[in-house]
């Protein structure tokens, strides 16, 4: 078994066995007296590694109690409901009958689905998760049996350090000849005596003992792979130590840059809520332009309404101008006829008035000559018919002709009257005409300038309407190249979040069991 995949714990048995196993082989090719002690100095050794040796034989079952956790309205466990049974858990699964490894069920960052459809009657597990307690708990065992193991190795080297396994050889008789031995035990004395460390004395003396081509005895090997145990452990401690200190000081550094990243990050989301502000000021203004859009296009719609009436309007009085005028040229047409007739009537009744003068004087003469006559005809007796018919005719034709004159003077009054009314009518169509040409040119220019103003007023609008839509485009613009550097500036942060995170998570991995990440060379 490899030293560096070992747990402390296994390493201690494997260490204790291996000297047990060395202790019977001393027994055997050893004198009885070297044996003792060497047997007592191990037991005391394996004295001190008992309470560390023991420790794997005591066991303790623990059990989580089963629990039921109610399912939601789509027959899947919530994430809470189960970390509220469980807490500190980090996973669920179940076995099939027939698998020989466990399934997980299915999450999808809320809750666990059912597998297949259903739960079906299956038993369910949880993973516990060892992020709270398990990575202290297994970092303090390891620091405390490597204070156990340091204090069997210090009671080890400070049994190396006594002259108890000094091996006693007898003196010869023959002083004159020196084995080679006996310098190298001088020499050994020597390094004995004179080192105050007892690593560096069994050092000393492996490579005194390697110069002098002379093997290790099998205590003595066990000494020095005790002796590179502890050093190799010492420097995985102070690698780790360091290692750790390290890891400590990156992680407070990248709390630091965390820090001033979420810093940063605070500073851009309030630039992002300014330019969220300002992104609904300009929707406000745009949602303002489109009712200004709207307006205008209402008033265009009013505007070409009022022209359609106008237009309309215009007709009407064209038609109704053109009416007029043909009421008025008939009215001129019957005006001169009247005239012809009032003057041919006039003519009559003047010819009537004179034949009604003459016819008036005549009578008055006839009177006359008939009052002169009267007498004449008394006195001439005028009896017969010719004389009376005479007389007679010239009474019919005295009232014909005073009836003639009565027709010719009514007639008279009658074309006087109708050629009042006729000037009446041609006195007022007259004055109709004038005020509808004055009320037309008016309207003309009504029209004219409202035309005028409303190209104007569209003039005017398409500029405001142009200057806000380039103002917008322009903040668009700019806000669509803040949110690309922002979007950029986060990408980056999270990419140096997730490198601290991920360092983190390694060195966390390291300390929680930092001899496997080590071998002893």
């Amino acid at each position: 078994m490899d030293l560096h995949s070992m747990q402390p714990q296994q390493y201690v048995d494997v260490q204790a066995s291996t000297l047990q196993l060395r202790e019977r082989n001393i027994k055997r090719s050893c004198k009885p007296l070297v044996v003792r002690k060497v047997s007592s100095h191990l037991n005391l050794f394996l004295e001190l590694l008992a309470p560390v040796w023991t420790a794997s034989v005591r066991s303790l079952r623990v059990s989580v109690e089963p629990a039921e956790v109610e399912l939601d309205e789509d027959d899947g466990l919530l994430w809470t409901s189960l970390q509220t049974a469980f807490p500190g858990c980090s996973g669920m699964y179940y076995r099939e009958r027939d698998s020989d490894c466990r399934s997980s069920v299915k999450f999808d960052g809320k809750k666990f689905l059912p597998p297949g459809g259903a739960w079906n009657d299956r038993d369910y597990y949880v993973t516990l998760s060892q992020r709270c307690h398990a990575g202290l708990q297994s970092l303090g065992n390891y620091e405390s049996a490597t204070r156990q193991f340091e204090r069997s190795v210090n009671a080890v080297q400070k049994l190396l350090g006594s002259n108890l396994f000094e091996i006693p050889y007898r003196s010869r008789k023959d002083t004159g000849k020196t084995s080679p031995d006996s310098g190298l035990e001088n020499e050994k004395r020597v390094v004995a005596t004179e080192t105050a460390e007892p690593q560096t004395a069994i050092q000393e003396r492996e490579r005194l003992l390697q110069k002098s081509g002379r093997k290790l005895s099998p205590i003595e090997q066990q000494f020095v792979d005790l002796a590179k145990i502890s050093t190799g452990k010492d420097v995985i401690i102070d690698q780790q130590r360091e290692e750790m200190r390290k890891a400590n000081e990156k992680l407070i550094q990248g709390e630091k840059e965390l820090r001033i990243q979420q810093e940063k990050c605070g500073d851009m989301e309030a630039r992002l809520r300014a330019m969220d502000d300002e992104l609904n000021m300009l929707r406000k203004l745009s949602s303002e332009q489109n009712y200004l859009g709207d307006k205008v296009k209402e008033l265009t719609t009013r505007l070409l309404d009022k022209e359609t009436e106008l237009a309309r309007t215009r007709e009407e009085l064209e038609a109704k101008n053109r009416r007029l005028n043909d009421e008025l040229r008939e009215a001129r047409e019957k005006n001169s006829s009247l005239a012809l007739s009032l003057e041919t009537a006039t003519a009559k009744a003047a010819e009537l008035s004179e034949q009604l003068q003459l016819a008036i004087v005549s009578r008055e003469v006839l009177s006359n000559e008939l009052a002169q006559l009267r007498p004449l005809a008394n006195a001439i007796d005028i009896n017969n018919a010719d004389g009376v018919l005479a007389y007679l005719d010239a009474l019919e034709n005295a009232k014909r002709h005073e009836v003639q004159a009565a027709k010719a003077q009514a007639a008279a009054n009658e074309i006087q009257s109708r050629f009042d009314e006729l000037s009446e009518l041609q006195t007022s169509v007259i004055l109709d005409n004038t005020r509808l040409h004055a009320r037309n040119n008016e309207l003309e220019e009504r029209v004219a300038n409202f035309e005028k103003e409303l190209q104007s007023l569209n003039e005017d609008w398409e500029k405001q309407v142009q200057k806000k839509k380039q103002e917008w485009e322009d903040a668009h613009r700019e806000i669509e190249t803040e949110c690309s550097c922002m979007r950029k500036q986060l990408v980056d942060l999270q990419d140096v979040l997730a490198t601290v995170t991920r360092d983190a998570t390694e060195n966390s991995r390291r300390s929680n069991d930092p001899l496997t990440t080590y071998s002893l060379v």
